[in-house]
């Protein structure tokens, strides 16, 4: 999937995307270097970060070349050991068999003071807009400085993810836990860590763990990086159970939506315990009919506002509730499931 070439100093020099015959990172430079910034914002230095930061830079220095820890037919893993002053980075860079996702595995043990981590990816894509992801939905924001306006814009915050596109390719950087981002012309960085000493002098001192991903792909991020997103902090888990008789079909879903971009990101037990709170959001900027099909009937279902107040009935059919929805829309439902087919029939379970 990838060809990665690795600098002994730390990161990568060269990331070859192979089916799609592409370099993902900008010819001599590197990606995946962690870099520390000297942090003394003029005031309120646990909230403010000052544009001088840049002025002042160093790096993480790896001990070598990362030394492959485990491969199968699933992934290939590689470990790392970095250190700058009085702080050391041991890291995993996960390469998967049957995904495009590069996971780089973190694990910091932080010892620094008044200064700041970032991870860097110039890449080989030029946009002059960058979008990040917000509470339901994307926003796009300059990668120049071109006015005072987009200087005061050096630092941004953003969700799971940030893009950079071109008409037919682009990479997305991915997280699990980091919202502070600037992308400046075509080098992408992730703020990981601060440590300002008022009014906490120990804040962010000590171990750390996270995770950040890269994720080229074709297209913009409407194919795929929402997507992405969702997979790396909600990840698909995995239960070994003893052998049993039973069919199960080839795939099956509690909670399936036909129509592409629709995100189902809440599902709960209503606060009053009456039904089931589920609450979707359009993510591509794109309107038009929806189903949901659920694994058991629907007897009623009702719109409601997140305070789970009803606003009125929705058409349910079967397994189905049908509704429209505008881009960008957020709309919650409360559902009350029927009984299920092996319960009308009297079939036991369990």
């Amino acid at each position: 999937r990838y060809e990665i070439q690795f600098h002994p100093l730390g990161g990568s020099l060269r990331i070859r995307d192979l089916p799609h015959h592409r370099d993902v990172l900008q010819p001599g430079a590197r990606g995946n270097v962690l870099q520390v910034f000297e942090d003394k914002p003029v005031r309120d230095e646990a909230w403010d970060i000052d544009l001088a930061y840049e002025e002042r830079m160093w790096e993480f220095t790896a001990d070598g070349l990362p030394k492959l820890v485990e491969r199968n037919a699933l992934r290939m893993v590689l470990e790392q050991t970095l250190r700058y002053g009085k702080s050391t980075v041991v890291q995993r860079i996960v390469l998967y068999e049957h995904d495009d996702r590069i996971d780089f595995v973190t694990k910091v043990d932080w010892q620094e003071r008044k200064t700041m981590l970032k991870v860097a990816f110039p890449v080989a894509v030029h946009s002059s807009r960058a979008t990040y992801e917000i509470a339901y939905g994307a926003i796009e924001r300059p990668t120049h400085r071109n006015t005072s306006w987009d200087m005061a814009r050096f630092e941004v915050s953003g969700h799971r993810w940030a893009d950079l596109s071109e008409a037919d390719y682009g990479v997305a950087i991915l997280n699990d836990c980091k919202y502070g981002w600037d992308i400046h012309e075509n080098v992408m960085r992730l703020t990981l860590l601060r440590s300002p000493e008022s009014p906490d002098p120990e804040a962010d001192r000590g171990t750390h763990e996270f995770t950040y991903s890269l994720l080229p792909h074709t297209g913009d991020w409407r194919q795929r990086v929402v997507y992405a997103g969702y997979e790396l902090n909600v990840p698909l888990l995995a239960r070994v159970v003893d052998p049993h008789p039973g069919r199960l079909p080839k795939h099956r879903s509690t909670i399936a939506v036909d129509k592409p971009g629709v995100i189902v990101d809440t599902v709960k037990i209503a606060e009053d315990g009456q039904g089931l709170i589920v609450r979707v959001y359009e993510a591509l900027g794109s309107r038009g009919p929806v189903k949901i099909t659920f694994t058991r009937p629907v007897s009623k279902a009702l719109e409601c506002n997140l305070l789970e107040e009803p606003m009125g009935p929705v058409a349910a059919s079967g397994f189905q509730i049908q509704f429209d929805i505008l881009p960008w829309q957020v709309r919650t439902f409360r559902i009350y499931p029927g009984e299920s087919v092996t319960a009308a029939a009297g079939v036991k379970s369990g």
